[in-house]
């Protein structure tokens, strides 16, 4: 902006100065042939006279370029500062301030991105689920300043075992999420593994430096679905599969044994089964009354 401005500025002095000598040469009465006659007798007296005319003229052109810039410079600088405290309060607003991990806010909007690039292209992308084994335990039996450390130490050991283009997240208490880009199930329950390695031996840096457990839901797009809410029911259900195969794994998310995947069919003949036996009379309602057994009055049944 500044330097179209002096462009501008520049531009509007040279058509000035040669209009503005053009007007005074021949609208001044007199003035061509006195500013002849001064530099025949006196040239070093009429040089330096239109030099300091020159000069002057410049220095107010610069003075009122000056005057025209800086308001712009200052709106420059204050769009600027707005856009450096508004980068500033997102980052903040998406980011879990215990862990330093993005938070659950994040977790929804990259997880929309991502799921639309590995739809779009085909991609392979893993959603790790993971929630801390018997992290109440911790909280109710050392308290929950220990609790945050253990927090806060997950939040390490993901960042450090994880690559710079893997996305991790703190989306609940305990509950941590990841998307692994360009990762199928089987290679992401690798990953996850090395994970629970990681987390399973004893640290010697950290507040939290004890061993601790996670159990683990694992699937991926678009080999089990395309829908986020579909492949977020997926790793829960594996989530909590793990944890009812007690504890501290990770599983993958089955198809074949989910409880959320249903035969439409079978279904449809249900449906169709209870319809029948509804119209067909094969079901006797009986109503219990309830009585006042003071007056014998039935109140309801």
């Amino acid at each position: 902006m500044r330097v179209r401005l002096l462009l501008v500025v520049g531009a509007t002095f040279v058509i000035a100065l040669l209009i503005g000598g053009g007007l005074v040469a021949f609208g001044v009465p007199g003035f061509g042939p006195l500013f002849a006659l001064l530099l025949k007798t006196a040239p070093q007296a009429a040089v330096a006279g239109l030099s300091v005319a020159f000069v002057l003229a410049i220095a107010l052109v610069a003075w009122m370029a000056r005057a025209v810039i800086r308001p712009a410079e200052q709106l420059v600088a204050s769009r600027d500062d707005l856009g450096t405290l508004y980068e500033s309060a997102r980052s903040r607003a998406l980011e879990d301030s215990l862990t330093g991990l993005a938070n659950h806010r994040a977790f929804q909007e990259e997880f929309e991105s991502l799921l639309s690039l590995s739809i779009r292209h085909r991609m392979d992308l893993a959603v790790l689920l993971i929630d801390i084994d018997d992290f109440k335990t911790v909280n109710d039996s050392a308290g929950h300043a220990v609790g945050d450390d253990l927090l806060i130490e997950m939040g390490r050991v993901l960042r450090g075992q994880l690559r710079a283009s893997d996305r991790m997240f703190r989306i609940g208490g305990d509950e941590f999420a990841i998307l692994l880009p360009h990762t199928d199930a089987d290679n992401a329950k690798l990953v996850a593994n090395r994970l629970l390695a990681a987390c399973i031996e004893p640290r010697t840096a950290g507040e939290f430096r004890r061993g601790f457990a996670f159990s683990g839901g694992l699937t991926a797009a678009p080999a089990f679905a395309s829908s986020r809410d579909q492949l977020l029911n997926q790793a829960d259900e594996a989530l909590y599969q793990a944890k009812r195969d007690g504890r501290c794994l990770v599983r993958i998310f089955d198809p074949a044994t989910s409880k959320t995947t249903l035969d439409i069919r079978a279904l449809n003949e249900r449906s169709a089964a209870v319809a029948d036996v509804l119209s067909g009379g094969g079901l006797w309602p009986v109503f219990q009354p309830v009585i006042d057994l003071r007056n014998g009055e039935v109140l309801a049944f």
